[in-house]
Parts: C-alpha cells; sequence; structure tokens
C-alpha cells in the first residue's frame, strides 16, 4: 500500500470520528442542525400533546390527607 492510500484511509478514520464536525462547511453543520432543531420541535410539540391530555385528569383543587389535618392540630 502505497503512502497516499495509507493517509486517505488514516483520513476516513479520522472523518468517521469526528466529533465536532471540524471537516463539515458552515452550511452543512446548520443544516444538520436546522434538521435536528425540526425534530426536537416536532418531539416537544408531542410532549405537550400528552401533557395536555394527563391535565385533564389534574383535580382542580388539591386534596388535604385528614392525617396532615390532624398532625397541624396537635401541633
Amino acid at each position: 500500500m502505497e503512502n497516499i492510500d495509507k493517509l486517505d484511509t488514516f483520513s476516513e478514520f479520522l472523518n468517521t470520528i469526528d466529533e465536532w464536525n471540524l471537516n463539515s462547511s458552515t452550511e452543512e453543520i446548520l443544516r444538520q442542525k436546522d434538521i435536528e432543531i425540526a425534530s426536537l420541535k416536532v418531539n416537544v410539540a408531542g410532549l405537550q400533546a400528552q401533557l395536555d391530555v394527563l391535565m385533564q385528569y389534574e383535580a382542580s383543587e388539591k386534596i388535604v390527607s385528614t392525617a396532615v389535618i390532624w398532625q397541624h392540630l396537635w401541633i
């Protein structure tokens, strides 16, 4: 294997572990982040819908346990 081939192989390996996108263009990074943001917005909207459904079952007034009432009376 020639040195150029070895360097190409090593360069490909480095690209697979590039955590900070050093070899990506700014436009590519921004596109990836836009896709990630859009996905997260969809996820948040779904979670908000689930929360809204669950909040229908929330008591409008809090129920106080009689044990707590008795505890306060004895203090």
